[in-house]
């Protein structure tokens, strides 16, 4: 019966993979420099938002004709692009205003690029649900060669959050394989911030509940 279950998880895997390979949605992630965006694979692209300056960056991968901003409320100021990375005359303000890199009657290079600062700079966005809560109109668009429909995704962000308390192996986010990490800390008697939770600057005992209490909310 284990066998049969397990089985039948792989498939179900196996089809939410097939799925998005199918859609071309990149599941892309946060980072904390402009230099660690991960290219996009084929078909597929990602967008980021750079907390400290404002630009956005583009993922983009193969097979697309079209990538893009845009702001459903009609707050922002755009321009248009060509060739790829040449940015053009502003656009005057409509309810749908969208920034897109394209090749007339081509396909995108693929790469990374900075399409400059669209939106206002924030500090203190550090994930893409902070992005979403601080711009909530503005949404990521490409489009596939050959296909009809423009698909939405999330914008990541480029963000430095400082210490991260918890993240103790330094990966960018709190999870188990923080565990061996902190016990580590602990053990050695050492001073690592991200193991300091309950933030009086020493790491100790008094730490544990702490971590275990962020390790239960990540």
């Amino acid at each position: 019966m284990a066998h049969v279950l397990k089985r039948s998880l792989m498939c179900a895997v196996l089809l939410v993979v097939f799925a998005i390979t199918q859609t071309g949605i990149t599941i892309a992630q946060d980072v904390t420099s402009s230099s660690d965006i991960p290219a996009a694979g084929v078909q597929s692209a990602a967008a980021y938002y750079e907390a400290a300056t404002g630009n956005i960056y583009l993922s983009v991968g193969s097979g697309l004709i079209s990538v893009g901003v845009q702001d459903s409320g009609g707050g922002l100021t755009f321009s248009n692009t060509n060739n790829g990375t040449t940015l053009g005359a502003p656009l005057a303000p409509t309810a749908e205003e969208v920034v897109y890199l394209e090749f007339t009657g081509g396909t995108l290079v693929e790469g990374v690029f900075n399409i400059g600062p669209l939106l206002a700079p924030d500090a203190n966005i550090i994930t893409a649900s902070d992005f979403a809560a601080a711009f909530p109109t503005v949404t990521f668009l490409f489009q596939i060669q050959g296909s009809q429909p423009v698909l939405a995704q999330p914008i990541n962000v480029i963000a430095n959050p400082g210490v991260l308390l918890g993240d103790v192996n330094l990966d960018g986010v709190v999870n188990f394989l923080d565990i061996s990490a902190f016990i580590a800390v602990l053990a050695s008697e050492s001073n690592q911030a991200e193991a300091d939770c309950d933030e009086n600057g020493i790491v100790n005992f008094l730490d544990i509940a702490p971590f275990i209490a962020i390790l239960s909310g990540a």
